[in-house]
């Protein structure tokens, strides 16, 4: 049975993907952050899908085709790529044998066994953006802000209610990508596989 992966969508997290960051960059809260792209997408300067990943440690997505949307642009709300982790092949295959007990096999016990990956084949299965510990592909686009600043227009910087905050990402100054992120991303990290037997008795009378 060939299968293929898992759809893969992909999203910023850490300074690019806060609510109050994308509030300051588009001058309003109505956007989606969470399981959605967030507030600013991911930009693609080419397909990133590399395909593979049958083995722990194989990369398939690059992160050099990945980029950030400019200043003022929130970047695709769909990607204009469609890619998905690992595809697999699993082999099923299942048998019966029948015991009779007249001569015209009208009673009748069956015996029935079928084996699904029989091969106990692994593969990339759980994928989860926000957590890296719970995903088989690493697919944290993890961010941080190039410059911050400490004051506003030579004052402190008010945090909307009634108090100030010491420093705040400057969006002008762009975003990079965290070293974890950089070393790490688009590698398959875990593989799980999956046999499964079942055994059945049929009796025909």
């Amino acid at each position: 049975t060939y299968q293929s992966g898992t759809p893969i969508r992909l999203q910023f997290t850490g300074a690019a993907n806060s609510t109050q960051l994308a509030q300051g960059y588009f001058g309003t809260n109505a956007l989606s952050i969470g399981n959605g792209v967030g507030g600013i997408a991911p930009a693609f300067t080419s397909n990133p899908f590399l395909g593979g990943g049958s083995k722990v440690g194989d990369k398939i997505l690059d992160l050099s085709a990945i980029t950030f949307p400019g200043v003022g642009q929130s970047g695709p709300s769909v990607a204009p790529f469609y890619f998905r982790g690992s595809n697999r092949n699993n082999h099923d295959i299942s048998f019966f044998k029948n015991f009779n007990f007249d001569a015209d096999g009208t009673k009748r016990l069956q015996f029935r066994a079928g084996f699904f990956n029989i091969f106990n084949q692994a593969f990339p299965r759980d994928i989860n953006l926000n957590n890296p510990n719970a995903s088989d592909i690493y697919l944290q686009l993890n961010t941080e802000c190039v410059r911050e600043v400490t004051t506003l227009n030579g004052g402190p910087i008010r945090n909307g209610v009634g108090g100030t905050v010491d420093r705040i990402c400057d969006p002008s100054g762009g975003f990079r990508f965290t070293n974890d992120t950089r070393d790490r991303f688009g590698k398959v990290t875990t593989q799980r596989g999956r046999r499964i037997v079942e055994v059945a008795l049929k009796f025909y009378f």
